[in-house]
């Protein structure tokens, strides 16, 4: 691997780091128990969901800009 991906593998394994604190305010379960239980499948729904709106809308949005500049009608028809 190379070192940019060792030390990001190093700081999300950390225990203190500001996601580990945030999810384990979420969920005390942990080990086995918490990836067979329904609050794992909440969280990562919320979160696809929230990056998905996050990221998606602007992109849609600037893709829309563009055609409508290109060729001055709607922006997504």
């Amino acid at each position: 691997m190379h070192s940019g991906v060792n030390k990001l593998d190093k700081y999300f394994r950390r225990k203190e780091t500001p996601l580990t604190r945030i999810l384990n305010a979420i969920s005390s379960i942990k080990g086995e128990e918490y990836l067979k239980s329904p609050e794992r499948r909440k969280l990562e729904l919320t979160i696809s969901l929230l990056f998905a709106f996050s990221v998606g809308l602007p992109v849609v949005t600037v893709f829309g800009l563009l055609k409508q500049i290109e060729d001055g009608g709607p922006m997504l028809f």
